[in-house]
């Protein structure tokens, strides 16, 4: 095979090879590994000028999670879905320009995370960029930058929070220091598109107890944003109490009302102990979404919902479970 990988197959449009490195994926063990590894880092690649929200990388690594729920047979239909996310995607070009200037001069004696914050609530995105590369170069942790931006952005978390969680998970699937700037540059570019503002961080709530009344507003978007401040709460990571306070002031913020759990109206059978889903119950919901025939966008966006109550599944009480499975319902029609 001259290609090993996916991802220098793909950036070489040699689709051959791209063939037979999804054949040794489908078998499982470190090929699918390495074939997960490389479509989400090709998907943090990719050029998008579309809502950050809906960035391709929600819906690769919403897939990256379901696809585990089998890892022994993999699911050629999710497989192919996420393959075709990057291989008809245009990529990015001269990522590592600017970290390869900062890195010809040297990032200096002293650098200071402060001022990548300061720059990114500035607006000023080349400086951003700049800082960012400096302590890219001398960080340890090669996570520590995207998890600023992260923090910065949650401001904001109905635009970012399923974004930079997603971007997040997607870069420790592997915590490769050589891939972080592709997943960092991908957040700065996201961040070109929406102004942040100064905020007070002012609250007191947390995820735990919501769970309910979130699951009965008929909002696909506010099930997506609370799946993932949830997530950003439970993140174990050197931001963890920026993100929590982040997240309490904008759960502090929202208004949902106490509604009775009812029995919900679904075609899904959650019908296992408890009526929780079996192993391949959101394998085969993710396949019917990737089967139909929705442009790729309207099916992207299913996945990262779907994924959404995949997660509330793990953390809802059984009187939940019926809520979970009409809302599944929804997202699927």
């Amino acid at each position: 095979m001259k290609y090993r990988s996916l991802r220098k197959a793909v950036m070489a449009g040699d689709y051959s090879a791209v063939s037979e490195i999804l054949s040794g994926a489908l078998k499982g063990g470190e090929a699918l590994v390495e074939f997960v590894n490389d479509f989400l880092y090709l998907g943090a690649g990719i050029e998008y000028g579309g809502p950050v929200n809906q960035h391709p990388i929600l819906a690769l690594n919403a897939l990256k999670n379901i696809i585990a729920d089998n890892r022994h047979q993999p699911s050629e239909i999710l497989l192919r879905f996420a393959l075709d996310t990057v291989v008809d995607s245009p990529l990015r070009t001269g990522d590592s320009a600017v970290l390869e200037q900062v890195e010809k001069k040297g990032p200096g004696s002293v650098v200071f995370v402060r001022d990548l914050e300061e720059a990114l609530l500035s607006g000023d995105m080349e400086l951003s960029e700049t800082e960012a590369a400096r302590i890219q170069l001398v960080a340890e942790n090669p996570a520590c930058v995207l998890e600023l931006i992260a923090q910065v952005t949650l401001r904001e978390p109905v635009v970012f929070a399923g974004f930079v969680y997603h971007l997040l998970r997607a870069h420790a699937f592997r915590r490769s220091r050589e891939d972080a700037w592709a997943y960092t540059k991908c957040a700065l570019n996201e961040l070109r598109k929406f102004p942040l503002s100064e905020a007070d961080f002012q609250g007191n709530q947390t995820p735990d107890g919501m769970l309910s009344r979130i699951l009965a507003v008929d909002d696909v978007a506010l099930w997506i944003t609370f799946a993932a401040v949830w997530r950003l709460w439970e993140l174990d990571c050197v931001r963890r109490a920026g993100f929590r306070r982040a997240v309490s002031a904008w759960l502090s913020s929202i208004e949902v009302e106490d509604h009775p759990v009812g029995n919900g109206e679904s075609s899904v059978n959650l019908a296992a102990e408890n009526r929780r889903p079996s192993d391949n119950q959101f394998i085969v919901l993710a396949e019917s979404i990737c089967s139909n025939e929705h442009d790729r966008t309207r099916i992207q966006d299913q996945l990262v919902a779907l994924e959404a109550m995949r997660f509330f599944t793990k953390k809802a009480h059984s009187a939940d479970m019926p809520l979970i499975a009409a809302n599944i319902n929804k997202v699927l029609s």
